[in-house]
């Protein structure tokens, strides 16, 4: 397999997934692009469940001459019980004929049921666990499978795990946005329900920012004032309207609020 077909297969890949495409259709990239570059007979991404007793295979590109197995759940306790920690630690396996006498019967036994006679094998690791496996297969006959397509299998496999790491942002980012529009809506709702409320008293009220500028200004305040909302908020500070010396500055700010502050108004009108 030349080098630059190689590079050619990361390069592609790796543009896909800073575009921001779904996990799946990276997923379903590399196991076609294994599949004619390496003229293989099966390329599978097996997600393992949780206890790691079970995968099941979440993308394949397969020749018409064999079943297809997407979506099929293998289960398998032989590697639950003494392949997980190794595959963790970076086990790759390369058999290039499953006859040859190499491995258990049992494993055997499963590469037979996916007619397999030559396979590789490499891991795809997640944030310190084993998210699953990356698997190419040769159906009729053995196989000697080359270092550079193994390289390539361990490159596509890291590829995987960086499509992982942006699936799982993207969903942090996309919960965190409607946790935001939900706060954003219910302060919407209860500025709406505040605004109401102070609309429908028959005393005058102003809210104003910490500098004294005017963010609400009831609209019954002409009744009080003389002025209407708009000539109000000309005013531009509730200082400008009632004075500088409305309150004392260092014991509002000893008790961080006033109450009962009494003046008396007369109309312009």
């Amino acid at each position: 397999m030349p080098t630059v077909v190689a590079h050619s297969i990361i390069r592609d890949v790796a543009t896909r997934l800073h575009q921001g495409v779904p996990l799946q259709d990276t997923l379903n990239d590399i196991v076609t692009a294994l599949y004619e570059v390496l003229k293989a007979d099966r390329v599978v991404a097996f997600r393992l469940t949780p206890d790691k007793s079970q995968g099941q295979v979440v993308a394949e590109a397969v020749s018409p001459d064999y079943s297809a197995l997407l979506g099929q759940i293998i289960r398998d306790e032989y590697f639950r019980k003494y392949m997980v920690t190794a595959y963790l630690n970076g086990r790759i396996q390369v058999t290039h004929d499953v006859e040859d006498g190499s491995l258990s019967p049992c494993h055997v036994d499963l590469l037979r049921r996916i007619e397999a006679r030559a396979v590789m094998v490499v891991p795809v690791v997640y944030d310190q666990n084993l998210w699953g496996l990356l698997a190419v297969y040769q159906g009729q006959q053995p196989r000697h499978w080359q270092p550079a397509e193994i390289e390539l299998l361990q490159l596509l496999a890291t590829q995987i795990s960086l499509a992982l790491k942006q699936a799982a942002l993207q969903a942090k980012t996309e919960v965190e946005m409607r946790q935001n529009q939900a706060s954003i809506n219910a302060l919407a709702k209860s500025t709406e329900l505040y605004s109401n409320i102070l609309e429908s008293i028959s005393d005058a009220v102003f809210v104003t920012d910490q500098a004294g500028k005017f963010t609400f200004i009831c609209p019954n305040v002409e009744v009080v004032f003389g002025y209407c909302q708009a000539e109000v908020f000309q005013f531009g500070t509730i200082q400008k309207l009632l004075g500088r010396d409305l309150v004392d500055p260092a014991t509002l700010n000893r008790h961080g609020e006033l109450t009962n502050i009494c003046l008396l108004y007369t109309s312009p009108s």
